[in-house]
């Protein structure tokens, strides 16, 4: 996976430098876990209304961290829908830092309050990736969510004093390519 700012700022990204580290170790520079489809924003670019309900409970998700350890450490990049609604995600994620993975947790930011970045800084998360999709009014008709661009920037503060990382995401279409710089000017 390529970091679209890494190749705008002319600069490596620690991730891409974690994934080639991954890749020359097993081959395998990344998995891409998507632990639940269901989420609470109604985002224009989703795939939400498909109205599939997939979700992997606890006993699966150990299964299924014993599959990968098989493959030596690969980044793990831990997705959904939106990965928060998965009541066991918290576990999930402490398994895999026990075993030492380096974890990437994708989420819309808007179910992180201070308990769950808390949990995610004590067990170690390498990095968070949150949506900006430009400016506050734009970015909520976007997500179809009223108060969820506040609530994506109240996660990033939360994050600001830890040894977490953060990496905004973004969509480019026709309708975000005029809030880019916007974004990363946040970035």
């Amino acid at each position: 996976m390529v970091h679209i700012i890494s190749l705008l700022k002319r600069r490596q990204l620690m991730g891409d430098k974690v994934f080639l580290e991954a890749y020359s170790r097993s081959g395998v520079g990344e998995v891409f876990w998507i632990v639940t489809d269901r989420c609470n924003l109604s985002c224009i670019h989703c795939y939400k209304a498909s109205g599939s309900r997939y979700e992997v409970s606890v006993k699966d998700s150990f299964h299924i961290i014993d599959k990968i350890s098989r493959l030596g450490r690969p980044l793990i990049f831990v997705s959904g829908g939106e990965p928060f609604t998965n009541p066991h995600l918290i576990d999930v994620l402490r398994e895999l830092k026990n075993r030492g993975f380096r974890v990437v947790v994708s989420s819309n930011g808007t179910l992180i309050g201070g308990d769950t970045a808390k949990h995610l800084i004590d067990i170690g998360i390498d990095y968070v990736a949150l949506p900006l999709y430009g400016r506050e009014l734009f970015h909520d008709y976007f997500t179809g969510v009223k108060g969820s661009y506040s609530r994506v920037m109240d996660a990033l503060r939360l994050f600001k004093d830890s040894d977490t990382k953060l990496a905004l995401k973004t969509v480019i279409s026709r309708s975000t390519a005029p809030n880019i710089n916007y974004i990363l000017n946040e970035a």
